[in-house]
């Protein structure tokens, strides 16, 4: 056998086992894009938090609408319900993300509809509405955990087709630009005449904020227009139970930040944004975001399937054998 076979072959399978195949949990009824060609939903997980006013304040200057996937236990921590409140009057779509950031294929059914139960009462609670849409963490949503929420629940569940990863570079401020190319690289090749997206970012992140007028200059400068998950989906499921819409995709000026707060870059005409220095006291809700743990995969698209290195390296071995 050729040296040059042997070493495609070496180095397919480490590329097989080291990244991975990764695959969020899919079903008749899981949304992924938007159903017009040229529409981008961005969406956020796992807030609200102490970096959501300001991500408001850049979507506000922007004229940008986003859709907020909320943790119970965020909307409960100290200014929780005041910044869900922002993110709602300011014409934000709310969605639900379960109440504590469980994985929702190692719950019982019991356990899945208490976690969107709890979630769905905290939202209520706030903003006196029922979000109709949900996305679970990791996503990961198996059959049963989708009977419980499609089929009991009546939630829409939602994915995302644009991760930004960030959730990976908490600590790593070298690699925090990464999560500003991990959708470049997929909204550049792309055609906004066939294409449409579901971004994935997470708001308790204070450096993903940060890069957030530079990812609507990229999407925008595509030629996209943003909608929230509801006008991303034409209405066709509304946003909120009853039939209440989301408010206008052209959201109302939100509470300007803090004191200490930056003003939105440019990012078109100036350098990308320095990572975010990691905080003496990290928020409550950097908990539930999407870090690998024991008992979690290590990617918040979720999957990882080795199985395909295995049998390429099982492959190697007999062509050596040969």
């Amino acid at each position: 056998m050729h040296l040059s076979t042997l070493f495609n072959i070496i180095s397919l399978a480490a590329l097989a086992v080291v990244g991975g195949a990764y695959a969020q949990d899919d079903g008749p009824g899981f949304i992924t894009k938007c159903k017009t060609p040229g529409q981008v939903a961005l969406t956020f997980d796992d807030g609200p938090s102490e970096f959501t006013p300001k991500l408001l304040g850049y979507l506000a200057a922007a004229k940008v609408p986003a859709t907020f996937f909320v943790l119970g236990v965020s909307i409960n921590q100290d200014g929780g319900k005041e910044a869900l409140k922002a993110a709602f009057d300011a014409g934000h779509q709310i969605a639900l993300h379960s109440n504590t950031h469980a994985d929702m294929n190692k719950l019982s059914p019991e356990g899945v509809k208490s976690e969107y139960t709890i979630n769905l009462k905290a939202v209520q609670d706030t903003i006196g509405v029922s979000p109709a849409m949900a996305r679970p963490p990791f996503g990961n949503c198996n059959a049963a955990c989708a009977k419980v929420l499609e089929g009991e629940m009546g939630l829409t569940i939602i994915q995302w087709n644009c991760d930004s990863n960030d959730w990976q570079y908490d600590g790593k401020l070298a690699d925090q630009p990464k999560l500003f190319t991990n959708m470049a690289n997929i909204i550049n090749p792309s055609n906004p005449q066939t294409d449409s997206f579901i971004t994935l970012q997470h708001d308790i992140k204070g450096y993903s904020v940060e890069y957030v007028p530079k990812v609507i200059d990229m999407i925008k400068g595509k030629g996209y227009t943003f909608v929230t998950v509801e006008d991303c989906l034409g209405k066709s499921i509304p946003a909120y139970v009853g039939g209440a819409s989301a408010p206008a995709s052209d959201p109302a000026p939100a509470p300007a930040p803090g004191p200490d707060a930056a003003p939105a870059p440019d990012a078109q005409s100036s350098p990308a944004p320095a990572a975010y220095p990691p905080a003496s006291s990290a928020p409550t809700t950097a908990a539930y975001a999407e870090a690998p743990s024991p008992s979690v995969v290590p990617n918040s698209a979720d999957k990882f399937a080795p199985i395909v290195g295995l049998k390429l390296i099982c492959l190697i071995f007999g062509y050596l054998m040969y």
